[in-house]
């Protein structure tokens, strides 16, 4: 007997209901796998690289020298960056003033930072241009820059900037396969990565390509910006990072997916409020994830599945089997009261 004689037999409109659930699900289950996922989600770039777009704006490489500010040069690039993509300007901006900004908030006067209390430090001050407050060979904690050069990094603070993490500091674990999938999506929308690392003790380079170094050989450590990846299974973990790198003379450099995996410390993007991307699955929040994941992969052709889902819902519940339920509804309405099952 088909499940549509069973429903016409049915005497109770509960026992219709949990039919009919059972056909509706049954063909879910059955179309579910065939849903074109190509059509859901692109694949993504076996390689990304914004280094042409630093080339364009003007962004030369900028050497920290012998003081220990990487995060700082890390995040003012990140900035300069942003602010290059929406204004279609070249800022150069003030590593000191971003440096003096970070001491403010958290009240000591030290050289180099935190992501975390540079971006608290920019969010309260802003951030001059460079020629406001030079960057000098040594820190000087005495330093405080001009009322012109404050009034001109409040400014700064109405462009619309944000901070988001993939990676909170942790020097005790480095990258999961999904925050290296974050990473890489975030660089497709063509937005570069602040990172953190513990860094090799003794830096060695084979072709350009940092070499892997064990737990004991590195130290916490240092701070680079990510500018592209580039997939390649001759790599150890399957492809590279590449990074600008304000020490080692500012050249450019190249880092394993195995590496960053073991000792990636943190992990920070910045962009403005005119990109408003719709999330995709692995960067979605706990919410935001459907129960049935493969309903959801960032794109709308879900939506008329659903709607063919209606129709077929409603093609398979004659009107007669729904009034019934209509009338105890109606019936518990004038009575003021719940409805209640048969």
């Amino acid at each position: 007997m088909t499940t549509s004689r069973l429903c016409h037999r049915s005497r109770s409109s509960a026992d219709r209901l949990v039919c009919m659930t059972g056909l509706l699900l049954s063909h879910v289950l059955v179309i579910a796998p065939l849903l074109p996922r190509c059509v859901c989600a692109e694949a993504p770039a076996a390689e990304v690289d914004l280094r042409p777009a630093f080339k364009q704006w003007g962004f030369e490489p900028r050497l920290q020298g012998g003081r220990g500010t990487c995060s700082v040069f890390t995040v003012a690039g990140a900035l300069e960056y942003a602010l290059a993509r929406k204004t279609g300007e070249r800022p150069l901006l003030s590593v000191e003033f971003l440096n003096w900004t970070s001491n403010q908030v958290v009240g000591r006067m030290q050289d180099g930072s935190f992501f975390s209390d540079l971006w608290r430090g920019f969010s309260v001050h802003g951030v001059c241009p460079e020629s406001d407050m030079p960057y000098r060979d040594r820190f000087d904690p005495t330093l405080t820059p001009s009322d012109r050069a404050k009034e001109n990094a409040r400014r700064l603070l109405q462009e619309g900037l944000r901070l988001h993490w993939i990676k909170e500091w942790d020097p005790n674990t480095g990258l999961t396969e999904e925050q290296l999938a974050v990473i890489k999506e975030v660089l497709g929308r063509r937005w570069p990565v602040c990172g953190g690392f513990r860094w090799p003790k003794n830096v060695q380079w084979n072709e350009e390509v940092l070499a892997m170094a064990p737990p004991e050989g590195v130290f916490d450590g240092h701070s680079v910006l990510i500018v592209g990846y580039r997939d390649d299974p001759a790599q150890a973990g399957g492809g590279v990072l590449i990074f600008r790198n304000s020490n080692s003379d500012g050249r450019d450099g190249y880092m394993t997916y195995e590496y960053a995996r073991a000792y990636m410390n943190d992990a920070a993007w910045i962009d403005c409020e005119a990109d408003h991307p719709k999330p995709s699955l692995s960067m979605a929040s706990a919410d935001e994830v459907s129960p049935l994941p493969f309903l959801t992969q960032g794109c709308d052709c879900i939506y008329p599945v659903i709607r063919g889902w209606a129709r077929l819902f409603t093609l398979l519940w004659p009107a007669e089997w729904m009034w019934p339920v209509g009338k105890q509804a109606g019936a518990g309405r004038a009575k003021g009261g719940t409805i209640t099952g048969d």
